[in-house]
């Protein structure tokens, strides 16, 4: 697989391999999660996925990611 690097991205590395060359995936996640039938996250959490070349797919939540890198996606 070849990623083209994103100057919108810059920000964002792949947490298992530190790759500064990542993608970002056309989808969009809301996570919650119970633990022993409480709630693991106080609320709803919106993920956006992403790919480094190495096939490894990690989640951000979307407000922790560089604002320019979501528009493009967005509009």
């Amino acid at each position: 697989m070849h990623l083209a690097p994103s100057s919108t991205m810059h920000d964002v590395t792949c947490p298992l391999c530190a790759n500064s060359t990542v993608a970002l995936l056309l989808t969009k996640v809301n996570f919650s999660a119970t633990l022993d039938g409480e709630d693991f996250v106080e609320e709803t959490q919106p993920l956006a996925a992403f790919i480094c070349p190495k096939s490894h797919i990690f989640f951000l939540r979307e407000r922790d990611i560089v604002p320019e890198a979501l528009l493009q996606f967005t509009a």
